[in-house]
Formats: structure tokens, sequence, C-alpha cells
């Protein structure tokens, strides 16, 4: 998702200029309309949407969208490939989950030439070329000039095929074509990065092919033959009779939908890592407010957060986590308007439901998080959902600055990376907008957050100060809105800390109360229960905290290792703390876990070798240090940790 921000030039006197361009349509968007003119509409919005914010990004000018057509201008020819290159591997993958009948195709022509520019459009031969070259090219694919090929051949890493000299209408002399493999498409011998020699080389390559083939079947029969041989009476593996009747084995079964569950997932990435944090700030904030629908099984943004970084395989990754809806949320911002863009796509029916936009004033782009909420809770009612649950206010959003919520979009971003860099860069932005606006609750709630973050991540050489701090803010934010989730779960934290157990078990539950499918508000409640002695009851709520975050962290794995290590169930606590450590294979702490609860597994090899781990990464670890991280209402169970250690070699504490 990206911010596209309209040429302003207004001059009326026409230039010459040397420039790149793009042309593109979609291939049979006549009968798309003819078949059905709503669902085409949609689709092709959302795909504007896209390339506009690819344009941006790789710093081109939109010239024309009319109708089903594109023209961009580059100043640079490499910027034009990319942005091309991305934009047909982008809807490649949307297409694969529209109906084969709904998927909307697009052709692009490039060329580097001479054009004309008066007020805002481009005349010439240099774009005459590049729509003549779109109309050779493949729908999905990207056709260039030789002027254009000659410029990039040593510049990017891409593979081209010579496709002749074609005659165009109106250009007098023949223009060199070039089709450009992009990345996924089948390659042949021929899609070299020079000129193909065409039939030759294919028929060698069909050729290989059979050989191939037949090697496979020669030694194939060969290995048959030779176990046949073997296998007479029994055979070795299975211990069945030869002839023998055996029952088939069932097949696993094909992954289904979890019944609404949905993440919610920025647009196009950008060069712009201001811009890109904005479009990754407002998926989050969607995604915290949809979270107070109990019927919804929300993804935490955390997880999306890894999922768009990942962006060509988001369709793929939403099936391997059984994820039923995607949602899609894009912000193109126009001087002093700005539209919001929703696009919700069922993941198992190939299907795009939603496709909308929303126009407002910059000075209200507060509003936008609570219109895309809103659509999409009808949409949603649409397909079924049984719901009359309705946002409370702390869920969402009233006046404030348009700047300033542009930054708290920016910081929500920053705080999901999970990073030092961006937690801090989160606490600088989040500081400065409630100085502006001492008022706006969710920001000081966030800024709490923030530094509960620090200290639990030790990005902090004064963590009590920054726990005071987390206090004093969430205090402020619940005494201007009492229905924000996010300070109960900081004030339960550090409840925790001060060994006020019962406060943080009713603070944790109150956050879960306003936010039912926040994972953070699932693992707060579990933290709560299993440091006061309630592990059994923990469990439940954190291994469903860990299903709404499938990236998650390795502070719930390890919450959820002491849970089950207080409630008897050691091997399970080991498979924790195991998963935990391959998310942070340098903790010290998490190692010591793992290492006391092989002791209660009774695996005391395994044991040993963690400890000597253990050592070896933080050769100055120290028990009395370890006794402070672990905050139980029974001292019982912290002692149970230590005496473990103890018996895995790792000396003892001083008294």
């Amino acid at each position: 998702m990206e911010i596209y921000w309209k040429d302003t030039m207004n001059s009326d006197s026409a230039t010459r200029k040397l420039v790149a361009v793009m042309h593109a349509d979609v291939k049979g968007y006549s009968r798309l309309m003819n078949e059905n003119e709503v669902d085409t509409v949609r689709t092709l919005t959302s795909y504007k949407e896209l390339l506009a914010n690819s344009v941006t990004a790789h710093r081109g000018r939109v010239v024309d969208m009319a109708g089903d057509g594109f023209l961009v201008e580059f100043n640079s020819v490499v910027d034009a490939l990319l942005c091309a290159v991305e934009f047909q591997k982008e809807t490649g993958v949307r297409n694969q989950i529209l109906p084969e009948n709904r998927r909307m195709e697009f052709r692009i022509g490039l060329n580097v030439g001479e054009v004309i520019q008066q007020g805002q459009q481009i005349f010439g031969d240099g774009v005459n070329i590049a729509a003549r070259l779109e109309a050779i090219a493949e729908p999905g694919g990207i056709c260039i000039s030789g002027e254009a090929y000659d410029q990039l051949k040593r510049k990017l890493e891409l593979e081209f095929q010579f496709l002749g000299e074609k005659s165009v209408k109106n250009i007098s002399e023949p223009v060199r074509a070039y089709r450009v493999v992009v990345d996924g498409q089948p390659k042949t011998v021929t899609q070299k990065k020079t000129r193909s020699h065409g039939f030759k080389s294919t028929n060698y390559f069909w050729l290989l092919i059979a050989l191939l083939v037949v090697v496979i079947v020669i030694l194939a029969f060969l290995a048959f033959q030779k176990g046949w041989k073997r296998g007479q009476g029994k055979n070795r593996a299975t211990g069945v009779n030869v002839g023998q009747t055996i029952k088939k084995p069932v097949l696993q079964e094909a992954l289904q939908p979890v019944p609404f569950s949905l993440a919610v997932l920025p647009g196009a990435k950008s060069n712009d890592s201001q811009n890109q944090n904005i479009g990754y700030g407002l998926a989050s904030v969607v995604a915290d407010q949809l979270e107070a629908i109990p019927e919804l099984k929300v993804v935490s943004s955390q997880s999306t957060f890894t999922a768009t970084d990942a962006k060509p395989d988001r369709i793929s990754w939403a099936r391997k986590h059984s994820i039923q809806y995607i949602l899609e949320t894009g912000l193109i911002f126009d001087k002093d308007k700005v539209t919001g863009v929703l696009n919700i796509f069922d993941v198992f029916k190939n299907s795009l439901i939603d496709s909308s936009t929303f126009d407002l004033d910059t000075a209200d782009l507060w509003k936008l998080p609570n219109l895309i909420v809103s659509k999409s809770m009808l949409s949603m009612r649409e397909q079924g959902l049984k719901s009359e649950t309705r946002l409370l206010p702390g869920q969402t959003f009233k006046t404030v600055d348009g700047k300033n919520f542009s930054l708290f979009l920016e910081a929500a971003a920053n705080m999901d990376a999970q990073t030092r860099t961006g937690n801090e860069t989160a606490i600088r932005l989040l500081s400065d907008i409630t100085q502006s606006e001492p008022g706006f609750a969710p920001a000081l709630a966030e800024l709490a957050q923030a530094y509960v973050s620090e200290v639990t991540r030790q990005w902090t050489d004064t963590p009590r100060k920054s726990l005071e701090q987390a206090y004093e803010l969430s205090k402020k934010a619940l005494k201007l809105n009492g229905s924000i989730s996010t300070p109960y779960r900081v004030i339960s934290f550090i409840n925790v800390q001060k060994r006020q157990y019962s406060e943080a078990v009713q603070n944790a539950k109150k956050a879960l109360e306003l936010s039912p499918g926040s994972s953070e508000a699932l693992e707060s409640l579990g933290l709560a229960l299993t440091f006061s002695g309630q592990s059994i009851e923990a469990i439940p709520y954190l291994e469903k905290a860990i299903l709404l975050n499938p990236e998650t962290s390795a502070r719930c794995l390890a919450i959820l290792g002491h849970a089950q290590r207080g409630s008897g169930d050691y091997d399970g606590s080991v498979n924790s703390f195991k998963r935990a450590l391959d998310l942070e294979p340098n903790s010290p702490f998490i190692l010591s876990f793992l290492a006391a609860s092989y002791v209660l597994a009774d695996r005391m090899t395994e044991a040993r070798a963690t400890t000597q781990e253990l050592m070896r990464i933080a050769p100055g670890f120290n028990l009395d240090n370890l006794k402070k991280r672990l905050p139980f209402k029974d001292p019982a169970q912290g002692a149970k940790i230590i005496d473990s250690l103890n018996r895995a070699g790792l000396g003892r504490s001083d008294p």
C-alpha cells in the first residue's frame, strides 16, 4: 500500500523530453464488462490502486487511467520495467483467487523515446510505439522496444526473448520487440538474455526431455524387477504377503478454512519507508478494531506483518493457516484528499467479495479505520456471520488531527515490526502526538505498550522507569476512555511484576472482555493465570493466542511452557520451550527453562547438553538473576526450576 501524490504541473506550454513510457490495457475487457459490470469495475478499481502504488514506489507518474488503459511515464527505464514486473506478478497472484472467467490480465508495452508534454498529457511516437508493443504482448506479459532493451540488457537480471522486427501502425520503420520473461513464468532454452535462435534450440530441448524419459523408464523397470524378486512371499517393509489385499491409507484431509477467520493486510509495498509504514499501520489498526468482534477470528497484526513481507505468497500463507478471508487495505493521497481502499478476498472460494473506496479530506483521516471496519462487518454479515456486536468507543477513533493520525498509523507499524529500532521510533512518534494532543487516548495506550515492550525485550537499561511511565500513561488513557483494551493489558503485566496477582487476573480479564479476539489480550490473561498459580486454566488462553498469531513470539511460547510445567505436562513444556528457542536461539533464559523442563521430564542427557549450551552462550549466567524473572505466587514453582538446573549441572546460586 502506497501514498500516491498526483502530479501538479499545470503549464499549458508544450515541451519535448526523453522518457520511458509504459502503456497497458486489459485483455477481453468488453467481455468482462458484458458478463458482470459490477465485479469487473471492482476488480479494475483494485488493480488501478495497485498500479498507482507501484508507480509511486518506482518514481513514475500516471498520465492517464481512463477506462481499462493505463499510460505512465518514468525518468528511468529501469524503474519502468521493475514497476511493470512487480505489477504483473502481483496481478498474477490476485488472479489466482478469482474464477478463471473473471480474471483480469494486462498486456504491457514499454518504450524509451521522445515525447511532447502539454499540460498533464504526453504525445508522440514515444507513446505510440509503447501502445503498439502493448498489443503485441501476451496477456500477463510485457513487451519492450529495442531502445529499451539496449539500456536494460546489462542492468537487470531478467531474461529477454527477441520477437523480431515488427511493422507497427503509423511508425515508418520496423520496431525491434522483446518479450520480458517474468519470474514464475515457464522458461525454455530459447529464453535467454540475448536473441533467441528459435527452432534449433527448441528441438534440442525436446530431444533432451525424450532421452530423460527413456532413462527414467529403464531405471524404473530394473528397480521393479529387482524388487519383485526380493519380494516373493512377503514384503520386508510391511510384512504383507504378496497378493494379500491391504487397506488403502486414508488420504490426509484437504485444508479447510476456519470459519470467519481473517487477516488484514496492506496493499503493495513501497520504496518510501514512511508511506509504507502508514499503510502497514492502517492494516494494524483495522485488525485491532475487528478484534472486538467475538464471532471473528482475527489473525494478529504481528503475523500479518510477516505475511506482507512475503507478499507474493500471501494466498498460500493464508491457506496454510486455514484463514478464510484476506482484507486488503490501501491509501491514496491527492493534495488535501485521501481515498481509502478495501478489498476482501475469500481465499478458499477464489473470489473477490468486496471492493470499496472511501473518499475523505486528509483532515478526516481518523475516520478511515471506522469506515473500513463497518464495511467489512457488513460484508461478513452478507457471508453469513451471525453477529450483532457493535464496536465500543474504545475500538473507534474520535476527532484527531489528520497529521497526528498519520503519525499514529506509522507508530503502529513500527511496533508490529518487533524490533528495537521500530520500538524506539514508535516511542518518539507517540510522544510527539501525546504532547500535541494529550487527550488522544489510543496514543497514550500504545505509548504505554511500547514502554512495556522495551522492558520485556530488554531494550532498556532503566526497566523500572519504563514500567512507571507505562503505568501512568495507562491510567491517563483509561481516565479519558475506559473502553480501550491495551491499558488493561499493560497494567496487568505490571501487576504481575509487583506480585499483585488478583489485580493482574482482573485487569487481564477486562482487556479480553473488550477485545475477545486479541491474541495479545489472550496472552496477557495466560501470563497472569500462570504466575498466580492457575496453570491449568491458563493453557487454553495461551493456545488460542498462538492460534491467532501463527508467527507467534518466543515470549508467548515460553509462557505456555511455564503453564505446562506448572500443570505437570513436562514433555509439553519441553516442546514449547524448544519452539521458543527456535525463534530466539541465543536466549539464556529460554535455554535455562528448557533445561529445567528436560530434568523434570527425566531426560537428563538432553538437560545436561542444554546446560552446556547455556554456559557457552552466557558464561556468567547467574541463577540469582533468573530468580528475579520468576514472579510466581507459589515460591515452590521457582524453587523447582532452580533445583532442576542444579541437577542439570548449572551450579548452585548464592543463598
